[in-house]
């Protein structure tokens, strides 16, 4: 396989510019003309020589400044006229859609108008990249509604620059879905598992297919329906970076009365020491440690099955292009399930070849609106810089008549990378668009969506996207947006606004601080201990309190009641070495910790 270096920043190059006079013009008659053309710079040398092929499904833009008139067209061979309107005195045309995990060259040419010429311009936009086949996926749908058919969109993609043969995806639906029809053949796998066999995929082009399934009855509204879609061949291929290959995989199951987590190293290279993770128990801190995995090895931490929403968040190999964190959340396993906690964690697998779409069900469905994923930690929606943010926008035609056309307009929030977009699955064939300013559009030709009174279930539709926060983005940095919704040509309907507060290492610090447990004023000593340890809760009373001792494992080792406002835990027969502890009040978790014994 041919590879070849992928450069951040490339050079424009073979700019022609040809100027014709045209007498008696007026400003408003002068035309401006680009000719934009992709390459594969296989030769790196930033110049286009014969026989490096034309990069297709690449976006061509050309905008005037101040008015902000222009185009988009899409390569290779791409053209684009527009008159100039009166007071333009800039133009700048560049090349914007090649979003393929391990980055893309953003290109960018700028040129003075001039007041009584037209402008006829070629631009060639060399692209340096891994010649090689990469494939993304992503699973959508709308918001689960209980008794109802819950349709999703699966889109595959190939973001490689070579195209990918033998291509098929597998589609993990929720155990209460029931898989009713799909608009490509499905083969059935156990475990309500379906394979749809793709064949070959070009290079920078996708396929879609839509699923048809229907929510059990007794999904109550809160809980989170979950579906995973994961894409065939699964091998990565980036070019060189500081990552030197490991993947890690986080996964949850419930059993029983347990639920077991898993990190498995999916490569055959080990990973770094030292990697750090937290596992929490609805929102309070449960374990803080590090793990390091062998080539091919995985580890097992094993948790009650009390009801709790368990959360798994695992710090990946440095470099690693997917993602900071793999992350694995599961909720009801146990009796008196919590609800409400599961999206505020991200629940990204982080890995290119897997998309995780999770929702909360509920009775009713939305119109015209935008929801982020995850939501985020509290009233200020919390996340950390390293994980990737979704949007999904649902729409539906609320007028008195057919809609014909339909457009989305988005302007990228601030925060955002642009460089990582990525437009993810939807219910109706779109062309995307990016500008320089980040503005998105998604474009519905022919969508034809009836209205809501005459057809409620195809009134709808939805599409999704993704983007990273910028890597720098400071802590305290507020990311908010939401979209324009326009329906042929009335005014647009604006949806409500999302947003998102970075913070550095927040799960930390806020989990392990409990405002109940401050409130009961626990206190442990000593530790480190060699014999016993005494917790005293100042403002217990009269409730009934306990504490738990777990091991490295997950494995409950010991168990003592309170007496009044003080239990003693006997640690004379453990081994030295690092134990987790629980302190539950009136069977509720209030503080975890950690307790060396020497």
């Amino acid at each position: 396989m041919k590879r070849t270096r992928l450069r951040i920043s490339c050079a424009i190059v073979g700019i022609f510019l040809v100027f014709g006079a045209i007498v008696g013009l007026t400003a408003q008659s002068i035309k401006c003309s680009v000719t934009g053309r992709v390459f594969l710079d296989t030769l790196e040398n930033c110049a286009y020589d014969v026989g490096e092929p034309w990069m297709p499904n690449t976006s061509i833009i050309l905008e005037l400044v101040p008015s902000g008139a222009g185009g988009t067209v899409v390569s290779p061979f791409a053209v684009i006229q527009i008159y100039v309107p009166p007071g333009d005195t800039l133009a700048r045309v560049y090349a914007q859609g090649l979003n393929h995990p391990g980055g893309s060259c953003t290109l960018l040419y700028e040129f003075s108008v001039p007041g009584d010429q037209d402008i006829d311009l070629t631009a060639y936009f060399p692209v340096q990249a891994v010649d090689c086949p990469q494939l993304r996926v992503d699973i959508s749908g709308p918001t689960p509604q209980p008794c109802l058919i819950q349709p999703y969109s699966v889109r595959s993609c190939n973001y490689g620059l070579s195209e990918a043969e033998d291509v098929y995806t597998e589609v993990q639906l929720d155990p209460r879905l029931t898989f009713q029809s799909s608009s490509i053949p499905a083969t059935p796998l156990p475990d309500n598992r379906w394979r749809f066999e793709l064949g070959t995929i070009q290079s920078f082009d996708c396929s879609a297919f839509t699923i048809s399934c229907l929510l059990d009855c007794a999904v109550a509204a809160g809980e989170v329906v979950c579906s995973e879609a994961r894409i065939f061949p699964d091998t990565v291929c980036l070019p060189d970076t500081s990552w030197n290959g490991a993947r890690v995989l986080a996964q949850a199951i419930c059993s029983g009365d347990s639920v077991h987590f898993t990190l498995t190293n999916q490569s055959l290279i080990p990973t770094a020491p030292a990697l750090d993770y937290i596992i929490a128990e609805d929102l309070i801190m449960y374990r803080q440690d590090v793990y390091q995995l062998g080539a091919g090895d995985s580890v097992k931490f094993s948790v009650e099955a009390n009801g709790a929403t368990w959360h798994l968040r695992a710090r990946q190999q440095p470099g690693y292009p997917g993602g900071w964190f793999t992350n694995a959340t599961i909720e009801g396993c146990g009796t008196n399930p919590s609800t409400g906690i599961f999206l505020q964690y991200p629940f990204s697998a982080g890995q290119f070849n897997r998309s995780r779409e999770c929702q909360a069900a509920q009775l009713t469905n939305s119109a015209n609106d935008v929801t982020a994923f995850p939501i985020g930690y509290g009233s200020a929606h919390l996340i950390e810089r390293g994980n990737e943010l979704e949007y999904l926008v649902q729409f539906q035609n609320t007028g008195t008549d057919t809609a014909h056309t339909l457009e989305i307009r988005i302007a990228l929030p601030a925060g955002l990378d642009p460089g990582s977009v990525i437009p993810g699955a939807s219910s109706h064939p779109y062309t995307f668009s990016q500008n320089q300013n980040g503005l998105l559009r998604f474009v519905y030709e022919a969508i034809n969506l009836p209205d809501s009174t005459v057809n409620p279930a195809n009134s709808r539709g939805f599409v999704s996207y993704r983007a990273w926060p910028l890597p720098d983005i400071p802590s305290g940095s507020v990311i908010s947006g939401n979209a324009e919704i326009y329906f042929d040509t009335l005014p647009p309907i604006s949806t409500n606004t999302v947003f998102h507060t970075i913070e550095e290492a927040f799960l930390a610090s806020v989990l392990s601080t409990n405002p109940v447990a401050q409130q009961l004023k626990l206190e442990v000593f000593p530790n480190p201990a060699s014999r016993y340890v005494q917790f005293q809760c100042g403002a217990c009373g009269t409730a009934n309190w306990q504490v738990n001792l777990v091991d490295m494992a997950g494995r409950m080792l010991k168990t003592t009641r309170a007496t009044g406002n003080q239990a003693d835990l006997d640690c004379q027969d453990l081994p030295a070495g690092l134990y987790f502890f629980q302190v539950r009040v009136e069977d509720q978790l209030v503080s975890t910790g950690k307790l060396i014994v020497n």
